[in-house]
């Protein structure tokens, strides 16, 4: 994993299997960017996804706010 540090508790987070959202990594083929990573105690391999489809919605509400320009309306009828 390139470009971040992360704490003991999120590494060991990891390494009992809680998937980890990850900017950059480095694979033999190149980068990859905005992945999943997760690692299986049992075999002893990680596995590296596309970040799912929730976690790229959150990175996304942080960048821009979404903004609700309906009118607002209560009892039923616009004010």
């Amino acid at each position: 994993m390139t470009g971040g540090k992360f704490t003991y508790g999120q590494m060991a987070d990891f390494y009992g299997g809680k998937p980890m959202a990850v900017k950059c990594i480095e694979v033999p083929d190149g980068f990859l960017k905005d992945r999943e990573v997760t690692f299986d105690r049992q075999k002893e391999t990680f596995r590296i996804a596309p970040l799912s489809q929730r976690q790229e919605q959150k990175q996304q509400g942080r960048q821009e706010p979404e903004r609700n320009d309906a009118p607002k309306r209560r009892n039923g009828m616009k004010i």
